[in-house]
């Protein structure tokens, strides 16, 4: 159950760090 917690927890974290690449490089590439 605790592990469940942590792991939608890090999910999360990583989806959000991706849409922040993926928007910075889609920022940079149209420079």
């Amino acid at each position: 159950m605790k592990k469940s917690i942590v792991i939608d927890f890090f999910i999360a974290n990583l989806s959000m760090f991706f849409i922040i690449i993926y928007f910075s490089l889609l920022v940079h590439g149209n420079d």
